[in-house]
């Protein structure tokens, strides 16, 4: 589960690959959401497909905040 897999990057402090996960199912759902060959219906035949997507939408807050301040201390610590 990308979810999880996410999870387990903010918790090791790696954040790019966080990210970078977040951007693909971002991405992933939309194309599906926005697919003009199925008029949308993708999602509404699987609706595993929305479950997912609400358990990643709320890591976008996450890895932003953790970002910011891994920058934060990393000036401050440059900057001594």
């Amino acid at each position: 589960m990308l979810s999880l897999q996410i999870w387990n990057y903010l918790d090791s402090k790696e954040y790019l690959p966080a990210a970078k996960l977040y951007l693909l199912a971002k991405h992933i759902h939309g194309c599906l959401q926005y697919d003009t060959q199925t008029g949308g219906q993708v999602l509404n035949r699987f609706p595993v497909i929305a479950k997912q997507w609400a358990a990643i939408s709320h890591f976008k807050n996450a890895i932003i905040q953790v970002s910011m301040c891994y920058i934060a201390l990393f000036n401050h610590y440059t900057h001594l």
